[in-house]
């Protein structure tokens, strides 16, 4: 008994202790925007437990656990009336000039080559848009229908985006230089300013500004959920920490568009809800999110480099015109057998410098190209990394996303070495014609 009796202490200590950490910003003392916001939420059908509470601090905002949440408690259940979408926003600001400077993006965008071709990137750059202009200018819109429904949720857009790339300095980003990542971020920075500029200059015919436009675009990607086969911008579950580790959340949409998130486990008071991250590479992560994950570290959803850089693979001065090969002229080493759709581009380029133009001639010149954007990662000082950034948490990203590119690179190496040592020994394998024939005996 004593023995049972010292564990309970002991499990109440801890229990304290994890809480005791989050006092400074108690049931006592509550944030107004959100309180603000949970009003709204509960007088439009949302339904959340009151075993949780909400803290605010310095860099987080938070749910964690005030009481015991048993397992398959639901935790939350956050109603469509709760979410932006784009109809609710064009239905809402009731203006045949919105209503028709949509129709006219949607078949700009048809004719676009520029900008970003995902399923919901119409909806969410709209959306982006009506936030911007509504926010800019708060008194004109606030007789309007979507102001006056909404605005409580704009507290969700509150927060510092620093720790984002978009905000880093020319210094900071010379280490993404030679990388993938440096190339992805640039495709979705051009992509933002494409949008603006159509905005600005097709659409609406006002000037925009641009950093003010780019932090709604950051947050309907950070805040957007498809419900449905609809994208929708949802409160409260930012407030729920994103992790692969001591999950004890989990999420799912019914079939009514309502988001239900339950206690996969017991959660006990004082601990964090915490559930897992989207399904999205660091890069995506670190670019809209300013996070990344060692579990996810080498795993990418694009690897898009150009197929060939001639300078990498030979000293020989030589004109080699790469876009005339159209979309070959770039290579997604995602893609398993990579090496297959860009054979003939290395074939062509080793006729030219005179060298062998073999599948196997033209793997090993590939091979040299890998190999030398892999030696271009081991010029990133990681002392020089600690000084151009001041958070432990930049740091921790801009680090994660180097070595994560490096280990796939690597990945990729040994997968086209294989391939050559295959293509070798194909080769090697001939028919023995010497050999007597049994049947001619």
């Amino acid at each position: 008994m004593k023995y049972i009796s010292f564990l309970l202490s002991l499990y109440f200590l801890i229990s304290f202790s994890k809480s005791s950490k989050f006092n400074d910003n108690s049931d006592d003392n509550p944030d107004p925007g959100y309180e603000n916001l949970l009003k709204w939420g509960l007088s439009h059908n949302l339904t959340i437990t009151s075993k949780i509470k909400f803290i605010k601090s310095k860099s987080t905002k938070q749910y964690i656990a005030k009481n015991l949440i048993p397992e398959d408690d639901i935790i939350m259940d956050i109603p469509p009336s709760c979410m932006l979408n784009i109809n609710s926003t064009l239905t809402l600001l009731n203006s045949k000039k919105f209503f028709k400077a949509f129709i006219n993006y949607v078949e700009a965008e048809k004719l676009s080559t520029e900008v970003m071709k995902d399923e919901y990137h119409v909806d969410q750059a709209f959306m982006s848009y009506v936030l911007y202009i509504v926010n800019k200018k708060p008194k004109y819109y606030s007789k309007n229908n979507f102001y006056k429904y909404y605005s409580p949720m704009f507290y969700i857009f509150e927060q510092n985006l620093d720790n984002l790339p978009f905000y880093f300095s020319s210094e900071q980003m010379r280490f993404f230089l030679n990388t993938s990542f440096g190339s992805v971020f640039e495709i979705f920075n051009r992509y933002i300013q494409e949008e603006s500029f159509t905005f600005e200059k097709k659409i609406f015919n006002k000037s925009i500004e641009y950093e003010e436009y780019l932090k709604y675009r950051i947050f309907s990607m950070q805040k957007s959920y498809e419900v449905n086969k609809t994208i929708n911008i949802v409160p409260f579950i930012d407030y729920i920490k994103k992790d692969f580790k001591k999950i004890n959340c989990e999420f799912n949409v019914s079939d009514n568009g309502h988001i239900i998130i339950k206690a996969k486990e017991n959660i006990f008071p004082g601990e964090e809800l915490i559930m897992n991250p989207a399904a999205i590479s660091n890069q995506h992560r670190f670019t809209f999110f300013g996070e990344t994950f060692d579990e996810i570290k080498d795993k990418f959803n694009t690897f898009n480099i150009p197929s060939l850089i001639p300078n990498y693979i030979t000293d020989k001065n030589v004109i080699f015109d790469l876009e005339s090969f159209g979309n070959k002229a770039r290579v997604d080493l995602v893609e398993i057998d990579f090496y297959k759709s860009i054979m003939f581009v290395y074939k062509k380029f080793a006729k030219l410098i005179n060298e062998d133009d073999s599948d196997i001639g033209a793997c090993n010149l590939m091979l040299k190209y890998l190999k030398r954007i892999r030696s271009n990662y081991e010029y990133i000082n990681k002392d020089e990394v600690r000084k151009a950034f001041f958070s432990q948490k930049d740091i921790d990203n801009v680090l994660r996303i180097i070595e994560g590119e490096k280990l796939f690179i690597d990945r990729r190496i040994s997968l086209l070495m294989i391939h050559i040592k295959n293509l070798k020994e194909r080769m090697n394998r001939k028919v023995n014609y010497d050999a007597e024939d049994v049947n001619d005996l």
